[in-house]
């Protein structure tokens, strides 16, 4: 029987990190981290151990903390031992309590192991937050969630002979220190703004309120910074111990063919180096790629220094290309996916001849049960939620959908980029070549398990019999050849990518034509997603203009109504002499609203046409 450990990694400085935290790491199965744990800690984890990578910034959550929630109760009920590490305590603004709430809810066994947090770590800056006489009070807060709360504190009485210690406040700052001010707190009073705090790159300003915000701003400083408001505040201004280490402030990549103990790394890190290990050779550690992906631009700043010629050598000639350009694409395993994917791929190499692409295979829930009705999996995203996580958490670098399989609205933490667009249209597979639409018997039976297939399909015979139909092509193809339907509806795109023997088996075909029968939103497109930020260049290189500009109206029409395959619902955009035209679909038991509409921006347009189909229905008017 497993346990979850809620985890603090301590500020920055690996050394810091407890004692049973240590343990629990060296018993973790899976080690679910955030942005700000420091990457020496990870190597406390066993090699046989899953690392899961959901960072969060104040502008760019990779995993919004119910994504983290359902993480961990997910991992729980698999029986693994799951530590979720977390910069500092996270007692302290780091929201354990939601996570143990929701391991309760689950009946899940699990442990809180405090961390220490930055403001004892203030030390590393010169100062403590509790002085004898000078400061022998001390407020912890944040103005993140309610700046009205935040103001409504006695901070200029607290500061006065006390320190007020905000987290999480550098996004604010200016309005912070106003606040401060407008309660009559004297302009001179110190603050510290430590950046990185008891990193290797640990920066400060001390200053005062009234000059704070530009100092920081001359000096460049960021999140994750810690404020310190109040007298002790002042003693920063000295340099610390940390400080005056002879090797402070060194930013050191460490490139190494042999394994080296967390002993061993945090000597480095003791002497004030912000310290990087890079294992390459006998030591390399495939774990580790999509970390090496996330520092790549912090990396670029550091001295590299080479354990052994060998490391140097399989660095640049080698593991280095293996670890730091591999790009990891992920797919469904369905033949159709992997002729998309590989489309894409060459796409990519056409770009960048020497990068290397590799195909990771990932197993969606709408592809382990082929028989359930979609919306009753979920509708939205059951083909695509596995390989989002997969991406979000670092276990692949790019992921590639077919557009109309995408949720309503878009993954916290990813982008996404659209190329080719093949037909938009459907068509009707007949089990006899001479059958058409018009001629097929009243009671024949139509494969299709989507919603808005049944209903056009239905508007146009409504005497025919709709028959739920799941699987890959070959697995529809099939059922149609032995008889098990007369007919099956497909897109027309998967067809054209992967041509099927319709004639060796005696089959026919009729293209559901236009206006008649609509696509689903983003139907025949290929969809790119990437973490926000990463392979933007790369991917611009395949971006169509004309398909991103259509399947944004399609995606904005769809988000209004937050559909997937739930309901009957069709939309498509096209560009004719430059102008944006929008044909649209909603079906309902009573009703079929439809919109056709012109524009320029596709978001409005899509909203546009949306607003009309909801006001028709509001008005109950015709098809």
């Amino acid at each position: 029987m497993g346990k979850i450990y809620l985890v603090g990694a301590g500020p920055g400085d690996p050394g810091l990190i407890t004692f049973k935290g240590v343990q629990a790491l060296a018993q973790a199965d899976v080690v679910v981290y955030d942005r700000l744990v420091n990457p020496v800690l990870l190597y406390l984890a066993p090699k046989t151990a899953e690392l899961l990578y959901v960072g969060k910034s104040p502008q760019k959550h990779t995993v919004g903390q119910e994504g983290i929630n359902q993480t961990l109760v997910d991992l729980g009920q698999q029986g693994l031992n799951v530590v979720r590490l977390k910069g500092g305590d996270p007692s302290i603004f780091g929201r354990v309590g939601e996570e143990a709430a929701a391991l309760v809810a689950a009946n899940l066994a699990y442990e809180i192991i405090p961390g220490i947090t930055s403001a004892s770590a203030t030390v590393y800056a010169g100062f403590s937050v509790t002085e004898r006489l000078s400061s022998e009070k001390c407020l912890i807060c944040t103005p993140t969630a309610k700046l009205v709360e935040f103001a409504a504190e006695p901070l200029a009485q607290i500061s006065h002979g006390g320190s007020v210690v905000i987290y999480m406040g550098m996004e604010r700052l200016e309005e912070v220190c106003q606040t401060f001010l407008a309660q009559g707190a004297n302009p001179t009073l110190p603050v510290a703004v430590i950046q990185w705090c008891s990193w290797g790159r640990q920066q400060k300003v001390v200053a005062t309120l009234d000059s704070v915000v530009a100092k920081v701003q001359e000096q460049d400083l960021h999140n994750p910074a810690l404020v310190v408001v109040g007298p002790a505040a002042g003693k920063g201004a000295e340099r610390s111990w940390f400080e005056q280490l002879s090797s402070f402030g060194k930013r050191l990549l460490y490139v190494t063919d042999q394994p080296m103990t967390f002993s061993e790394m945090t000597e480095y890190t003791a002497q004030g180096i912000d310290f990087y290990p890079y294992f390459v050779g006998d030591a390399y550690d495939e774990r580790f790629d999509s970390l090496h992906q996330r520092w790549a631009s912090d990396l670029q700043d550091y001295t590299v220094e080479y354990a052994t010629p060998a490391a140097k050598t399989a660095f640049f000639k080698g593991t280095r290309r293996k670890t730091m350009s591999k790009i990891r694409v992920g797919t469904r395993k369905s033949r159709l996916a992997q002729i998309q994917t590989d489309q894409v791929i060459r796409q990519l190499q056409a770009l960048q001849p020497d990068q290397e692409f590799v195909k990771v295979f990932i197993e969606t829930s709408g592809d382990k049960d082929q028989k359930t009705d979609l919306a009753l999996l979920g509708g939205q995203g059951v083909f695509v939620k596995k390989i989002q996580q997969a991406l979000l958490y670092g276990k692949i670098d790019l992921a590639v959908h077919s557009a109309k399989d995408l949720m309503s609205t878009e993954e916290a933490g990813l982008s996404l980029t659209f190329s080719e667009r093949s037909s938009v249209a459907d068509v009707l597979l007949f089990r006899d070549r001479t059958m058409t639409l018009t001629t097929l018997a009243p009671g024949s039976r139509i494969g299709t398990s989507s919603r808005r297939r049944s209903f056009q399909l239905q508007q146009m015979r409504p005497d025919v019999r709709i028959v739920p139909l799941r699987g890959n092509i070959d697995t529809r193809l099939e059922k149609l050849a032995t008889g098990q339907y007369d007919g099956i509806v497909m897109a027309e795109a998967g067809l054209l990518r992967y041509p099927l023997p319709l004639k060796e088996k005696g089959l026919g075909m009729e293209r559901l034509a236009l206006p008649a029968f609509l696509p689903a939103v983003g139907q025949g497109a290929i969809a790119i997603e990437s973490r926000t930020g990463e392979y933007q260049e790369l991917l611009a290189g395949i971006s169509d203009p004309t398909v991103t500009t259509c399947v944004t109206c399609e995606r904005s029409f769809l988000r209004v109504f937050g559909a997937g395959c739930n309901v009957p619902l069709a939309g498509l955009a096209e560009l004719i002499d430059g102008q944006l035209r929008f044909r649209g679909m909603l079906g309902t038991a009573e009703n079929c609203y439809q919109i056709d509409v012109w524009g320029q921006d596709p978001e409005r347009l899509g909203e546009k046409a949306a607003q009309a189909i909801l006001a028709q229905q509001k008005e109950n008017g015709p098809c």
